[in-house]
């Protein structure tokens, strides 16, 4: 339309309401279609009406805003023309969405393209009410509870049937040009300050989307994931997407595992045996081939275990999945006293069937029986674990014991005055299995005593409760798995580099503290120094006796006597010393139960002026150079990045690098920036179009398994195991009314 422009001083408000006037500015045009045709400017908003004889109004963007889609307009393919107009839409103020398009035979590339502004087109007229012909048709019913109304969301509708459009045609050559270019849009178009809330500036890119996935593996949900980006970037106007967005991303997610939950997980689980010779999986199936049993290892758990596993303690736990499926981590015990995961396993049910094929997967895994197995009061463990292992001792936890005890005999203890005369059945059956838990039962058991301190188990279950939550699927539950496993074992490296590197502040001036400091694991190293300055605080000889080649010391013990209440608390432990053979014990048996020397021996090494550390007492299990090779260095359990992601996380470090570089320095760092943008620029060019990346491909790429080209494993039922109800929180009366 050519146009000749003359200013008016006067503003004509015929067709504005009273609130725009102050915003408002006219200009009159002259043109071949219309003699007097009146453009009007708001402020803050992009572009310009026009206003007809009729007073409709026409949007048109600013001629400034860059290159617009023109008639003739040419382009390499539907993709590159599509992004064209969806950037042109960006930069005018507009939204665009796909319109139709014509083939000429099936399969082949479409002739006709169109695009259009997403405000094309009208929605349906909303059906009737049909709730007031049910109450009219039921003219008898007179309680609301007869009538039911279907309550839907008043989402709103964009559509009001703007013309705007681009259609596109293919000539020779295979390129695409523009033949129909309709600019003006009948509604106004979106202001410069609320454009970000426009749906073609809402864009989860890769890099968003991977950190949203990585946010997840760290068990922060997508609402967290959000906030977290606001802080990265600096504003929520800057995420370029909304908390919404994020949601979607993760139902697309569970979307695309579906029914397929199980398969993935097993796949993931499979992919890793074969690049990890070392990696065992196995899994069973029940009825409908649906998914029971899951058991897995990686081959640095192997490696520990041949170190560690001389006692392994394990436990169900719930609500770390979606079927709610019994997690059972197999726990140990490393050389910094600190739980250390051997291998682990789902379960749909408690039975003993299900306990005794896990056990027979961890031993056709680990090649031998545990010395001690340590678990909860937990019936079908308690027949499974002396079938599948004969040859080890089973041990209940005292931890769990403990946890009992106020419900099982509070009542009792507070209502009897006399208890000791109490007949108590839970009671009575504790004391039939005391051998099982009791300590003083356990003394001569090698390395018995890690067990009655803490609960391992209770440990490890808080540990991945961390990581984990009831709504994730399996190849969700497995991912975050690999996290949690990831995070343990860098702890443990973290803890090796302080054994190795740091020197510890010594309490005397013995050369086997000294010592004790070089040979053990700085944890460990602590307890050993503890028990060395007690020998010299808190113990006495009172007496010794020669038998034989060895002599008899009795110890007293005065901060054992301290923990004891009446006048009767004299403590005395008996060591027994051989020093041509080098040979000590103590009747504490701290050294079976911990495989760590007591105070008493100590106190005796000292009275006997033996200055050097008893080699043949170093236990390997504590010692900071006898763990086997951590496999853990590499960045994910099982396997590694993908090349694009190691890509990415590289740029990732020398952007961040650079930045703690030229922080200090304002304006290298504005020429920096400036390098940047000319890369970016330069990445325009070299990439037209920004292909757009399935969503498939990118969530197979996340979860770390390609999309399953059948189904042979169904999803588990929802197990109903002990643990598994519904934690919600009680409401009170005022809530319920």
């Amino acid at each position: 339309m050519s146009t000749e422009c003359s200013t008016s001083t006067s503003l004509d408000c015929s067709t504005s309401t009273s609130n725009e006037c102050s915003s408002l500015s006219t200009t009159n045009l002259r043109s071949a279609d219309n003699d007097n045709v009146q453009i009007v400017r708001v402020k803050d908003h992009v572009g310009y009406y026009i206003v007809d004889d009729d007073g409709n109004r026409t949007w048109y963007p600013d001629d400034d805003i860059g290159d617009k889609p023109l008639e003739g307009c040419e382009f390499v393919s539907i993709d590159q023309a599509y992004a064209f107009y969806k950037d042109y839409g960006k930069r005018a103020g507009f939204d665009v969405r796909k319109g139709g398009h014509y083939k000429p035979k099936a399969g082949e590339d479409p002739n006709l393209k169109w695009f259009l502004c997403s405000k094309e087109g009208k929605n349906p007229e909303p059906a009737a009410d049909k709730s007031k012909d049910v109450i009219s048709d039921v003219s008898e019913i007179t309680t609301d509870e007869n009538v039911i109304v279907k309550q839907t969301r008043n989402r709103g509708s964009v559509r009001c049937g703007c013309l705007a459009k681009i259609r596109i045609k293919k000539y020779e050559g295979n390129l695409y040009r523009v033949y129909t270019f309709i600019e003006g849009h009948n509604h106004p178009l979106v202001a410069e300050k609320d454009m970000i809330y426009m749906k073609s500036l809402r864009d989860l890119g890769y890099t968003k989307q991977h950190f949203l996935f990585q946010a997840s593996n760290a068990n922060f949900g997508p609402s967290t994931g959000f906030r977290l980006l606001k802080q990265i970037c600096g504003g929520f106007d800057r995420v370029g997407a909304t908390v919404v967005d994020c949601k979607n991303q993760k139902k697309k997610m569970n979307l695309f595992i579906g029914d397929r939950d199980a398969q993935m997980a097993v796949e993931k689980l499979l992919s890793k045996k074969l690049h990890s010779l070392g990696f065992y999986v196995n899994y069973k199936l029940g009825d409908d081939d649906k998914l029971v049993g899951l058991f897995w290892a990686d081959e640095q758990a192997i490696r520990d275990y041949a170190v560690f596993g001389d006692i392994v303690s394990f436990d169900a736990t719930f609500r770390s999945n979606k079927y709610k499926m019994v997690f059972v981590p197999f726990t140990g015990i490393n050389h910094h006293n600190r739980c250390i995961t051997f291998a682990s396993g789902l379960l749909s049910d408690e039975t003993v069937s299900a306990y005794k094929w896990l056990l027979e997967e961890f031993k056709n895994d680990f090649g031998k029986d545990p010395n001690v197995v340590i678990t909860d009061q937990d019936p079908s463990m308690k027949i499974a674990i002396p079938e599948c292992f004969p040859n080890t001792r089973h041990r209940l936890c005292m931890w769990h014991i403990m946890q009992k005890l106020v419900t099982k005999v509070g009542t009792a203890i507070c209502n009897k005055t006399d208890f000791k005369r109490h007949d108590n059945k839970w009671l009575q059956d504790m004391f039939d299995i005391r051998e099982s838990l009791i300590p003083a039962f356990l003394r001569d058991e090698l390395m018995a005593g890690l067990m009655h301190t803490t609960s391992r188990s209770e440990s490890e279950n808080h540990f991945f409760g961390k990581w984990t939550s009831p709504h994730l699927t399996l190849v969700e539950f497995l991912s975050h798995y690999d996290m949690a496993i990831e995070y343990q074992r860098y702890i443990e490296r973290k803890n090796d580099h302080d054994s190795r590197y740091k020197n510890l502040k010594l309490k005397t001036d013995l050369q086997m503290e000294k010592e004790a400091s070089t040979f053990y694991t700085q944890t460990v190293f602590f307890d050993v120094q503890d028990e060395i300055y007690a020998s010299y605080s808190h113990c006495m000889s009172v007496n010794v006796v020669q038998v034989d080649n060895a002599e008899k010391y009795s110890i007293r013990d005065m901060q054992a006597e301290n923990r004891i209440k009446g006048d009767n608390n004299f403590v005395v432990y008996q060591v027994d010393f051989c020093k041509s053979k080098m040979e000590i014990e103590c009747s504490c048996k701290h050294y079976e139960a911990y495989g760590l020397l007591c105070r008493h021996i100590f106190y005796v090494l000292r009275m006997n002026n033996i200055k050097e550390f008893p080699r043949k007492y170093l236990n390997k299990r504590w010692l900071k150079n006898d763990k086997p090779f951590n496999s853990a260095v590499r960045r994910i359990v099982g396997g590694s990045y993908s090349i694009l992601e190691s890509e990415v996380f590289d740029l990732y470090e020398i952007f961040e690098s650079t930045i703690d570089r030229l922080v200090h320095d304002m304006d290298t760092l504005k020429i920096y920036k400036e390098q940047m943008k000319d890369l970016l620029n330069k990445a325009k060019i070299d990439v037209l179009t920004v292909p757009k990346m399935n969503s498939k491909d990118v969530f197979s790429a996340m979860l770390g398994v390609k999309e399953p080209t059948a189904k042979t494993i169904g999803n588990p039922d929802q197990s109903s195991n002990k643990g598994t109800g519904v934690h919600s929180r009680w409401k009170s009366k005022a809530e319920i009314e």
